[in-house]
């Protein structure tokens, strides 16, 4: 008699962990999703860029007095949502002997000057990937690079003793 209460009682705890763990199996089921019936979130609309950065430095037609090279501080207003910008300077005003670059404002760009002077041009355009493309590019900014001669720089430093 002892040993068959112990039986059915070694039943009824198997059937009771059966039991509940079936229903463990069946609740966890129950919170998964069929893998077919997956269909993830669409991407946010992309939306129209806005209007290209303004450049603020170098102010127009600035003119930079240098011996053989020149750093220029070029800066331009940021963007809001922009993840970046691109800068394109070039001898000519058509861009055809350059590529962007990427760059973050400000920068400083170090340029050659040739005698008797070297006109540059300078253009901005941010990129975001929430915006369809680029924006324009900004307004050309014109600047000039006149190299100061050996001689000059001599007679400076001794009228300035």
């Amino acid at each position: 008699m002892k040993k068959m209460r112990q039986s059915t009682k070694g039943q009824k705890r198997n059937k009771l962990f059966s039991v509940t763990f079936i229903l463990f199996l069946f609740i966890i089921h129950v919170g998964c999703m069929d893998p077919t019936e997956y269909k993830p979130d669409e991407p946010p609309e992309k939306t129209e860029p806005p209007d290209p950065p303004i450049i603020l430095l170098p102010e127009p037609d600035t003119v930079f007095h240098c011996h053989h090279n020149c750093v220029v501080v070029c800066d331009w207003t940021l963007l809001q949502g922009a993840h970046g910008y691109e800068m394109q300077i070039d001898t000519v005003s058509s861009f055809s002997f350059s590529y962007p670059q990427g760059a973050s404002p400000p920068t400083g760009v170090l340029l050659s000057v040739y005698p008797p002077m070297t006109t540059y041009f300078l253009r901005v355009r941010a990129y975001s990937s929430s915006w369809i493309w680029y924006t324009d590019w900004s307004d050309i900014r014109r600047f000039y690079l006149i190299p100061i001669s050996d001689t000059i720089i001599h007679d400076t430093t001794f009228l300035l003793r």
